[in-house]
Formats: structure tokens, C-alpha cells, sequence
């Protein structure tokens, strides 16, 4: 997945997630601790948050950061280590960290090493939201 591809799909579920909770770009920016410009960049795509801005943007949105990432639940570990593949170098590290750190202390075990070539996911699968109809919308 290129940068902006994972920009863009993270952006996506960002706004999702913060229009669902009824939050303003602002009020989202102050619960995680950045100014509303940033937020809309998410948004928008035109960058990532870092794997501490995943953290607070998730407890912020009342969601897990798997979800913000795009995860499914159910995915085997070797699955995550294919995905962190696909990101960008950058941020790839620090999310690879901060999954080993919450794998240990859950006592789940870590993060097998695999060598993976860029894959590209269709766009419902990079978005991570419920499909149209789900029981979340039927809900509403």
C-alpha cells in the first residue's frame, strides 16, 4: 500500500468514526491534543498520525486502534505482520512496537518476522467500516 493510500483509508475511518460519535474536528483535536488543522489533515489524507496519535485518536473515538488501522478482528498474527508490511516505513516501526508492548503484556504472543510484498486491498477492506445495511446502521 502506498503512503497515500494508507492515508487516506485511515483519514476515512478517522471521520467516520468522529462523525458517529457526533464530534467536531475541533472537539476531536482537543481530546487527542492537536489543533483542528491537523485533524482535517488526517481527514483529508494528507498525512498519518503516528502510532501515539492512533493510540489517542482511538481512546478519543471510543474505538481500538485496530479499527482507526483498518485490523479485522480475527486476524492471525501472521495476517498483522502481512499489514504492517503495507505501510509506510515510518510509522510501520512504531505501530510494530506498540503492538509487541500490548502482545506481551496481554500475554498473546508476538509478532512473527515475514517477508511480504505490497498488496492492494479493495477500498471497503481499507476503509474497516460496516458495510451499508449492517446491524450498527439498521440500529440508527
Amino acid at each position: 500500500m502506498l503512503p497515500d493510500e494508507f492515508a487516506r483509508a485511515v483519514g476515512y475511518r478517522i471521520r467516520y468514526f468522529r462523525t458517529e460519535c457526533g464530534l467536531t474536528q475541533k472537539q476531536l483535536g482537543d481530546k487527542v491534543g492537536v489543533a483542528r488543522f491537523v485533524i482535517s489533515g488526517y481527514e483529508n489524507g494528507r498525512y498519518s498520525p503516528g502510532g501515539l496519535y492512533i493510540v489517542r485518536l482511538a481512546d478519543a473515538l471510543g474505538v481500538r486502534a485496530d479499527q482507526l488501522l483498518g485490523i479485522r478482528s480475527g486476524d492471525t498474527l501472521e495476517q498483522l505482520e502481512h499489514w504492517l508490511q503495507r505501510i509506510p516505513a515510518e510509522i510501520r516501526d512504531g505501530l510494530r512496537r506498540l503492538i509487541h508492548s500490548y502482545l506481551k503484556d496481554h500475554k498473546v504472543g508476538t509478532l512473527p518476522r515475514v517477508r511480504a510484498g505490497p498488496a492492494s486491498p479493495n477500498a471497503r477492506s481499507l476503509r474497516g467500516i460496516p458495510p451499508r445495511g449492517s446491524k450498527k446502521e439498521d440500529a440508527e
